[in-house]
């Protein structure tokens, strides 16, 4: 075949060769190599997630995951189950994107801290009970993470262990109704790409929605977020007490007003 008749095939060829190529997250193991747990496409052009529901035995779900080893997943979710945690191998072998925890009883979120290198889209907990108190350091070894979100969880207090640990170019936050009494001064500055930021209820009452503000010591942490760059009202509301900041709306609140902290 001469080189002006090859042309087309060769077009033809590459052509094929990019129908047929095939993201390893678009693929299910087979159903015997991650029972009782399932994988599901819930969109023709998401990836496949691995969920597992119900789970009692640490063992069950460490198998799931090393019997399939070869597969890659976007997602992992666990729901209702009780396991002493997630291992983190679940990061080196899966690559998964994005975790959920549902209504889980857990020891704590990991064996270890994972290592991972690559962009971690979401890291959602809602109603998880931890037998040990929250341990900020398991995300030490995670370079990216664009969203966390901690709900009806408990977590008392974001100290220096959150603020040294998380990943700083973190998007969004939400930490919602988890019994947080006390955030640290200046918590938030090393979060420089923060877009969005919810900490509500809880026994944080002074920054509930909606609730007489008091703004004393306890909302300093107000005044060390540049919120310049943010879009929509993420901060509602303005001062009850004392009487000299009444009427101050907390977008602009500052040091100064709280100096005496």
């Amino acid at each position: 075949m001469d080189s002006k008749n090859m042309f087309p095939w060769i077009l033809l060829s590459v052509f094929v060769s990019a129908c047929l190529a095939v993201d390893p997250k678009d693929i299910c193991p087979p159903r015997d190599l991650i029972t009782p747990c399932y994988c599901e496409k819930s969109c023709v052009f998401c990836h496949v997630s691995l969920k597992c529901d119900n789970l009692l035995n640490q063992e069950v779900l460490t198998d799931v995951i090393n019997k399939s080893n070869d597969y890659q997943y976007a997602t992992f979710e666990l729901r209702k189950s009780s396991v002493m945690y997630v291992p983190a191998s679940i990061f080196a072998i899966q690559k998964i994107e994005s975790l959920y925890i549902f209504s889980t009883s857990m020891v704590s979120w990991f064996d270890h801290p994972p290592s991972v290198n690559y962009d971690l889209d979401v890291f959602h907990l809602n109603e998880v009970r931890l037998s040990r108190s929250v341990q900020w350091n398991m995300f030490s070894g995670i370079k990216s993470l664009k969203r966390l979100s901690i709900m009806h969880t408990v977590v008392r207090r974001l100290d220096s262990t959150f603020k040294n640990n998380i990943p700083k170019n973190l998007k969004e936050l939400v930490i919602y109704n988890c019994s947080i009494s006390k955030l640290d001064d200046d918590i938030f500055t090393p979060f420089r790409e923060l877009q969005s930021l919810e900490v509500e209820t809880g026994k944080l009452k002074e920054v509930k929605r909606n609730n007489p503000i008091k703004c004393d010591c306890s909302i300093l942490w107000i005044t060390s977020i540049d919120r310049s760059h943010w879009k929509g009202p993420y901060y509602t509301g303005e001062c009850a007490s004392p009487k000299e900041l009444a009427g101050k709306e907390l977008k602009y609140l500052s040091r100064s007003d709280l100096q005496h902290c």
